[in-house]
């Protein structure tokens, strides 16, 4: 699932530069999709909450030894209980994306994952005290209409475990909230490396009650899933640092495309015409909610 890091330190009004965000942008995207192919591969035979700490004990391992040396610049923050807090949404996000990877279609998950900004939007309202149109309201609304046609309750082809995703999108949501709090005081990196250890540390001595034993290969992957999140971030860092995110937020929706080429090639999955027609309603109104989002901006 796609990560929502605190906002880049410069905006780029270079053409050149914006190119480039874009293109680190769809880099970062296809990367988060190779982490939840590889994640949803894993959890066919893996505990979902083993193979979630698995990745973020692989990406503490990398980004300390990468960052050794800024490591205790990084570690420093006055607002650890925030960082704890965040870690703790980040948790629960991706143990219930992954565990509805077992089950759900990877670009349907990826579908429903994609609410998260959406449901950030309404959670602005009482936690940012940001104001809200009625038109920004109604694009939320679309967007959840989007979720339910894909979830389709109360027939006999609703899966349950496609509300994982759904919990998932709305848990991200509250993780963004808390990063924009963590955001007014701690850089980008030191969110990073708090997200990684803080996420690892919550994990670690609860995989022992689920712990199943791995062969080699799926150590590997493991590593591998692990190793293409962080570059996930990573990607993602960059392309905010390079352009606005006014110009780079809508290629997030280019996971979608991603997931359902990465499903059909290594799953054999081909959504229907239901998972269709609710995705391309919750990307409308994503980039529909982001446009207002973007024009309520430039008049303030």
């Amino acid at each position: 699932m796609t990560a929502d890091p605190a906002p880049a330190p410069r905006r780029s009004g270079n053409a050149t530069d914006a190119r480039i965000g874009i293109l680190c942008m769809l880099a970062a995207m296809l990367a988060f999709t190779v982490m939840d192919a590889l994640s949803k591969r894993l959890v066919q035979t893996q505990a979902p909450l083993q193979v979630v700490w698995g990745i973020y004990v692989v990406q503490a391992a990398v980004l300390c030894a990468v960052m050794a040396r800024r490591l205790p610049r990084l570690l420093s923050s006055r607002q650890i209980k925030l960082q704890a807090l965040r870690a703790a949404f980040l948790v629960a996000t991706s143990v219930c994306y992954v565990t509805g990877l077992r089950h759900v279609p990877l670009a349907e998950a990826g579908a429903i994952a994609m609410l998260a900004p959406l449901a950030f939007t309404a959670l602005a309202v009482p936690f940012l005290k940001e104001r809200v149109g009625l038109r920004r309201w109604a694009g939320v609304a679309a967007g959840f209409l989007g979720a339910m046609i894909i979830i389709r309750p109360g027939t006999e082809a609703m899966q349950v475990a496609a509300l994982l995703p759904l919990a998932a999108a709305l848990l991200h949501a509250l993780y963004q909230v808390v990063t924009r709090f963590v955001a007014r005081e701690d850089s980008v990196l030191t969110t990073l490396t708090y997200s990684v250890l803080f996420c690892a540390l919550i994990m670690t001595p609860i995989v022992p009650f689920h712990w199943t034993s791995m062969a080699p290969a799926q150590w590997g992957l493991l590593a591998a899933a692990g190793i293409a999140g962080l570059f996930a971030e990573y990607a993602l860092i960059q392309s905010l640092a390079r352009a606005s995110a006014a110009v780079v937020a809508p290629y997030t929706y280019s996971y979608l495309l991603w997931a359902a080429l990465v499903g059909l090639a290594l799953f054999g999955e081909r959504p229907d015409i239901w998972a269709a027609l609710g995705a391309a309603v919750i990307v409308t109104s994503g980039i529909y909610v982001w446009r207002r989002e973007r024009a309520a901006g430039q008049v303030a």
